[in-house]
């Protein structure tokens, strides 16, 4: 079960950096590089396994750079709301169910859809894909505990036409 939730993960992760807006820094980056600040909170080991998957990822996508940032739970919103407030988001970040809702409210999020293959919610339990596809919009994939949302409304790196099929 670990392991699959791992390869889940790792899955999702693939997806998620294919369609988050990257636009900070876009002027010093070369033009197939994207940066993805990703904003994480969860246990050490769970964290030390992310960590892991990330280490995988960027070996298989040296074009991508992950800038990881692990903030503990008791923070973790005040500093999400923050960032949002000020307008700087991360381009990922790790929520639970309960707050979703919350923040798609503000419409802070990017729809996912247009972006996905047709069949990728069936890699998921129907429970797990309605707390992500509201209003017709997909606006994150479905973690364990959580979602690994999106937190940015443009996906204006996508026009570099980065390709992630490949693990």
């Amino acid at each position: 079960m670990k392991t699959i939730i791992k390869i889940l993960f790792f899955i999702s992760l693939v997806f998620i950096a294919g369609l988050f807006s990257c636009a900070k820094n876009k002027t010093s980056l070369p033009p197939n590089q994207v940066n993805i600040d990703f904003m994480w909170w969860g246990a050490e080991s769970e964290t030390l396994t992310i960590k892991e998957l990330l280490n995988k990822f960027s070996q298989l996508h040296p074009q991508i750079k992950v800038n990881f940032m692990y903030v503990e739970w008791n923070n973790f919103w005040d500093k999400l709301d923050t960032k949002i407030a000020a307008g700087k988001p991360p381009d990922v970040s790790r929520l639970v169910w309960q707050k979703i809702g919350r923040y798609n409210k503000q419409k802070v999020f990017l729809n996912l859809k247009p972006y996905l293959p047709q069949k990728f919610k069936k890699n998921f339990l129907p429970l797990l894909w309605e707390a992500v596809e509201q209003n017709e919009e997909v606006i994150g994939i479905p973690y364990v505990t959580g979602a690994g949302v999106n937190l940015k409304k443009s996906a204006d790196w996508l026009k570099k036409k980065i390709k992630l099929n490949t693990l």
